[in-house]
């Protein structure tokens, strides 16, 4: 992919499983979305950070609140794509702390005319690691103007390309619960 990418870190999350706000807690002796940031600009010419709170951590970013709230993730990457001038928006959320690059080197390789390129695991797509292309937002508003909020179910209406892989991808670990924070 040869086009200027966006880096959109997914922040806005209810951490409800958590207890708390999940992007600052500690794993490792690392804030929880600091890796997620750092291979966002590895990759991105331009970081936006998906968020319902001013975090001074991200006082250097450009911050987007949902602009549809109590939606989860689509209202968020809705808001943050409508704020995005590149044509490939790559999303990570904030609370995959082993995320390093590799897989997104695969996604990134892949040819673009897609609306979407997406890891499948199990059959299931991890659609808050993925790359979207700016196009799909007319599909976003409709989603939301119909009270659908699934992003799984975006997908089906989308040319996506999915990208297998192993079930045992470090990348894709989520931290939800005080006990996946502790490893």
């Amino acid at each position: 992919m040869t086009d200027k990418l966006t880096g959109i870190l997914m922040c806005g999350g209810k951490s409800s499983r958590m207890g708390k706000d999940k992007y600052a807690l500690l794993y490792n002796d690392l804030p929880l979305y600091k890796p997620v940031l750092n291979t966002l600009q590895q990759f991105c010419d331009k970081i936006i950070i998906s968020s319902n709170v001013a975090f001074p951590e991200f006082a250097d970013f450009t911050v987007v609140e949902d602009e549809v709230k109590e939606i989860g993730p689509m209202g968020g990457i809705y808001s943050c794509l409508k704020k995005s001038s590149a044509k490939y928006n790559m999303i990570l959320a904030c609370d995959m702390p082993l995320v390093n690059g590799e897989l997104m080197t695969q996604l990134l390789s892949i040819a673009n005319d897609y609306d979407a390129i997406v890891p499948l695991v199990n059959g299931r797509p991890e659609p808050l690691y993925a790359i979207y292309n700016i196009s799909i937002i007319p599909t976003l508003e409709a989603f939301i103007r119909a009270g659908r909020y699934s992003l799984k179910q975006m997908l089906s209406g989308l040319e996506v390309c999915y990208v297998h892989v192993d079930t045992d991808v470090q990348e894709l670990k989520n931290v939800n619960t005080p006990a996946e924070l502790l490893g």
